[in-house]
């Protein structure tokens, strides 16, 4: 009587998630007719192989330690196009493996049940970190950032919570700079930006074997750069927000994800990916995604052993008619149902 009453729970709460995932869905659908701006922030189309990148509550969440190395080049032949290069390292620090367990109501080929995700006693933190180096036109960024995570249980559902730590060098370059006059203050002070600006990242997830969602806002204290005392420069960090999540539905041998990307400034200035993935035996996976800047995304991907490769084209359907490419090469270690045996000091 009372398991079956726990059962009737259980299914009352995966119901009403879909159903909050589902009208975010829709919510993002009636974005798509408002305009688009942009943004100081790297811009990434493989965010959904690398949730970290976004959201520091990621650090970890899956169970192994995932190593990626991400490379981007915006607007191929144009001139000082935006051009990124990320490095992360992110992990679940377990003194116990992170298991897996049969569960209900999600099926698998054979129609057995497939199994959900739900944790041991330990092993709630994650670590990581990210360097990136992103140049678009004239302004130059080096980071640094340190997240640290926490993992628990709702039932089925893990939620994590993240926060992270970031120091930004900020430089312009002068050399490409095109000046009518050399005694314009900006340009003539502009040989002092070489420092690094401190910022703080945070944000919250949430995932099961059906869906997975999280919001996240960067740059939360908008460091200024202030060149003297009696003047201050007007370029800033301005504070971001992004909200993402996504379905997975099984089909014998392939998982359907579709999924959604929205960021935005506090001033509104925002921007939206939609996407299709479909995955085949957790081994090969292709994309589509269409981002509100009018552009198409197309993102092909395979992985051997604990080697993952990703490659995306974007095709910007704008009067200049570019094309964007980018490299993402993760190395994933132990699993999450794996023991982490060099970590049995924690």
């Amino acid at each position: 009587m009372i398991k079956n009453k726990l059962n009737n729970i259980s299914k009352l709460y995966k119901y009403i998630s879909l159903f909050i995932v589902k009208k975010i869905l829709v919510f993002v659908l009636l974005l798509f007719c408002c305009p688009v701006f942009s943004q100081q922030e790297p811009l990434f189309s493989q965010y959904m192989d690398n949730i970290f990148i976004i959201n520091p509550a990621a650090a970890g969440m899956y169970g192994y330690t995932d190593i990626n190395l991400l490379a981007r080049q915006q607007w191929v032949g144009f001139d000082l196009a935006p051009r990124t290069f990320s490095f992360s390292v992110e992990g679940r620090v377990l003194k116990h493996k992170f298991r897996l367990r049969k569960g209900f109501q999600i099926f698998n080929k054979n129609k057995t049940a497939a199994k959900t995700y739900v944790s041991k006693a330990n092993g709630k933190v994650g670590l990581g970190f990210q360097v990136f180096d992103d140049r678009s036109g004239l302004i130059e960024r080096t980071g640094l950032s340190l997240a640290y995570a926490y993992h628990f249980f709702i039932r089925e559902t893990q939620v994590s919570l993240g926060l992270s730590l970031s120091a930004t060098e900020v430089r312009f370059n002068k050399n490409a700079a095109i000046v009518n006059d050399q005694a314009d203050p900006i340009y003539m002070m502009s040989n002092r930006y070489n420092i690094f600006l401190p910022d703080a990242n945070a944000g919250c997830y949430f995932l099961n074997n059906l869906y997975h969602a999280g919001i996240s806002a960067q740059q939360i204290f908008q460091t200024s750069l202030q060149s003297s005392q009696d003047y201050k420069y007007d370029y800033h960090f301005q504070r971001y927000f992004y909200a993402n999540g996504g379905l997975f539905f099984y089909r014998n041998d392939y998982i359907f994800e579709p999924s959604f990307l929205f960021k935005t400034s506090e001033s509104l200035n925002y921007q939206c990916d939609l996407s299709f993935k479909t995955t085949y035996r957790r081994q090969f996976w292709m994309a589509i995604s269409y981002r509100t800047n009018n552009d198409i995304i197309f993102i092909i991907g395979c992985h051997v052993k604990n080697l993952y490769i990703g490659y995306s084209v974007d095709y910007s359907m704008t009067s200049i008619s570019a094309l964007s490419y980018e490299l993402s090469v993760s190395m994933r270690l132990g699993s999450s149902e794996k023991r982490y045996r060099w970590m049995e000091r924690y």
